[in-house]
């Protein structure tokens, strides 16, 4: 598998988002739009 920029910049994008998922000082709304986010880089990068 090769992987462009584009794509490496994706999954540290990815990584950043699930640590601060993790943090436990996030409220509901700040949670649920992580979790949007993550989905959506998921299935984007093929790992959901």
């Amino acid at each position: 598998m090769t992987s462009g920029c584009s794509e490496h910049r994706d999954v540290q994008i990815l990584l950043a988002l699930r640590r601060r998922l993790a943090q436990e000082d996030l409220n509901e709304q700040e949670k649920e739009a992580l979790e949007v986010e993550i989905s959506r880089l998921e299935e984007e990068l093929g790992i959901s």
